[in-house]
């Protein structure tokens, strides 16, 4: 990429120019913009990395093969997070496939290319290390409530985590289209199992179920809420 194209990205992205900022010179030609649309793989379980990433645009999601079959979705990555830091500091392969949930604009530097510039670059080296200690930060809290949390607790929250910012002023609902399948895998559960649960939520009007979609109002919140609080307070 020449010097122009970065710099454009730059100035569209404060954090991104805040991360790059010590970038040294030799190196800036050596990003690559890539272009991804939903459902197209960024990386496959067990393959060697050829390329460190920086999601730049749209959201990605994160997912483990079990050798059962099932997939389990680890996280989803938003705009700012890196891919391919923590297994080439380990010299591994993937531990995960990563995949486009929305059409994602990453920057790509050969694998090679990066090992060389992280020697020489320190401040970038502090946002590596920042965010691998969140990653493990994060990895620990989702198997300890994985492990620990009963299904209606999970579920609740993660339902809350959809309305919680909504404004009920401006809509009376919100609607959720997310699979079934795909609430399962990010909750490493059953379908059968969720299908349970948001039963007993729908018979309990809490919320409101329309063939395959999930809908929760400001009543919906409330009362999650109210539910979630008492369980803490316990």
């Amino acid at each position: 990429m020449d010097d122009a194209n970065l710099e454009k990205l730059l100035n569209q992205h404060q954090w991104l120019h805040n991360m790059l900022q010590n970038m040294p010179s030799p190196y800036r030609s050596h990003w690559e913009i890539q272009y991804f649309s939903p459902n197209d793989s960024i990386a496959m379980q067990d393959e060697q990395v050829r390329y460190f990433h920086i999601l730049v645009q749209g959201e990605l999601k994160v997912e483990h093969l079990l050798a059962e079959g099932y997939t389990y979705t680890i996280a989803r990555l938003k705009p700012g997070q890196m891919i391919g830091d923590i297994e080439l500091n380990l010299n591994r392969p993937f531990a995960c496939q990563i995949e486009a949930i929305s059409p994602a604009i990453l920057l790509a530097i050969k694998a090679d290319v990066y090992q060389q510039w992280i020697q020489e670059d320190a401040h970038f080296l502090a946002q590596v290390n920042k965010q691998l200690a969140l990653k493990l930060y994060e990895m620990a809290k989702q198997s300890a409530e994985n492990t620990y949390l009963p299904l209606r607790d999970k579920l609740l929250r993660y339902l809350y985590d959809l309305v919680k910012h909504v404004n009920f002023n401006e809509q009376v609902a919100y609607i959720t289209t997310l699979p079934r399948l795909e609430m399962a895998n990010q909750l490493g559960v059953t379908v059968r199992s969720i299908n349970r649960v948001l039963k007993e939520l729908k018979e309990q009007r809490i919320i409101y179920v329309n063939k395959k979609q999930v809908i929760l109002n400001e009543w919906s919140r409330i009362m999650i809420e109210h539910e979630l609080e008492n369980k803490e307070q316990k």
